[in-house]
This record gives C-alpha cells, structure tokens and sequence, in this order.
C-alpha cells in the first residue's frame, strides 16, 4: 500500500444523548479509491462530514498526511467535498453564510451589507407572493399541500413514506411534521397503516379525498399561475429556484443551530 493520507484515529460522535459513530479508525491511502457501504442511518454521511470539517468529532482525531486538523475550518483543508444537497457552514451564522461566497471574492463590505438585505427582502416578498394566491378551503391549510406534494414525490421514487421521509425531505422538525400528518388524518387527507413485514413501522399514504384537494389546487392555482408568469424566462426561474432553495437551506440549518442553545 502506499502512503496513508487521510487517517480516523478513534472517532466518535454524539448528537445530543444519540451516540452515531464509536470508536472508527479508519486509513485511506494514496491512489485508493474507498467505498462506504452501509443503511440509511448508519454514519456514512457523518464520517464524511468530520473529515470534511462540517462536523466536529466528539472524539478522536482527524489526520491528513499525519497533520491532525480536527479543529481545522473546512475552507482551510486541503479535501474537495462534492454534496448530495447545498452545503453550510455550521460554525456561521446566516448573514455570515450568504455573504460567505462574496467575502471570498473580496466584496466591500458595504455592498455585502446591501446584498444580504435585499436578499432577506426578496424573501419576504416570495411569501407575500404566497398570501396573494386565492383562498384555500375553509381548515385546509398552505403546509397540507406541499406535505402531498411531497409524499407523492417520495412515492415516485419507490418509497414508502414513513413521518422521518417527510422531515427529512422538507427539512423540518420531526414533532412538528408529526403533529400536521394527525391534523391531515383527523381532517380525511391522509391514512396510516402499519407494515406488513415489521407492524411496529408506520407508513403514511394520500387519501382519495387529499388527491382530490391535490388535484384541485393544481388545477385552480398552479395552472392559471404559470399563465401569468409566461413573461418571466425559463432561465430566471430555475435561477430563482435554486437561490430560495439554497436560502431555504441555510434557514433551517441556522434554526437547528438556534433550537441547540
């Protein structure tokens, strides 16, 4: 084998009382090409995020060409990530994460300043955008809509919806997807039901009655919608897709980071 270049030295994490990762030791060596294989929950992707410097390990060093850089900010490691989603830095706050790319390039400060706010202003204004949409049914709620849009989603690529799919999918808070999912199933628009093959799992699945609110508001908002939009270009749209996703992303990590204190 050649030489050792990456090295995981007893690492260990915890994410408050839930223990993930105990005691990896781990060598990846010049011109490997390594693997990780393992289920959905496992630590792959934790792993991963201590040697990128996204996470801090509970334990254990980091090693890269026998430096340790455990402590080492990810901008300052010499490792390339490619993510699966936006990536964020968790030791920044919000404004620090949006300004981030603009700092880099050496921006003036001012012009970040006016930059991030108009930014945050832009948001405010994607929700009244929201609002302006006509009415929905009396008791139905903005939040049931997009949890079906979601599940339908999931369920074409083969999954079988469980309440962790949803929260991690829409990236909120599991008690708060649970508590919506019993409103949607009180109200008729969703259904659980136990699995065949282990009845401790729930799986959750649209009812005819939420297909049919689905298809309704598809039809009466979505569709003339996209009418009134025809002057906005193809390339301005997925430009402003990616952007509230990316900021969507950055507002929940910064709310996780806040809900920790």
């Amino acid at each position: 084998m050649g030489n050792t270049i990456i090295e995981l030295k007893n690492i260990s994490k915890n994410f408050g009382e839930q223990q993930v990762l105990r005691g990896i030791d781990l060598n990846i060596y010049e011109n490997e090409f390594l693997t990780l294989l393992g289920p959905s929950g496992c630590g792959k992707t934790t792993i991963l995020r201590i040697i990128g410097g996204f996470e801090e390990p509970s334990n254990g060093q980091v090693l890269v060409s026998g430096k340790d850089i455990s402590k080492v900010p990810p901008y300052k490691r010499e490792i390339n990530t490619v993510f699966q989603k936006y990536a964020l830095f968790p030791f920044l706050n919000v404004y620090d994460n949006i300004a981030f790319g603009l700092n880099l390039k050496k921006t003036d400060k001012n012009l970040i300043d006016k930059k991030v706010k108009r930014m945050l202003d832009a948001c405010y204004q994607a929700k009244r955008i929201r609002e302006m949409l006509p009415p929905l049914p009396q008791g139905v709620m903005p939040s049931y809509i997009q949890y079906m849009d979601t599940i339908q989603k999931l369920e074409k690529q083969g999954i079988k919806v469980k309440i962790s799919d949803i929260s991690d999918a829409m990236n909120l808070p599991r008690p708060g997807v649970t508590r919506t999912v019993k409103e949607m199933e009180a109200k008729g628009y969703l259904h659980k039901f136990a699995s065949k093959e282990d009845g401790r799992v729930t799986y959750i699945a649209i009812t005819e009655e939420g297909k049919k609110l689905s298809q309704k508001y598809d039809k009466d908002y979505f569709s003339e919608l996209a009418l009134s939009l025809s002057d906005i270009s193809e390339e301005d749209v997925d430009c402003m897709i990616r952007t509230i996703e990316k900021f969507y992303q950055i507002m929940c990590e910064r709310r996780k980071e806040y809900d920790k204190r």
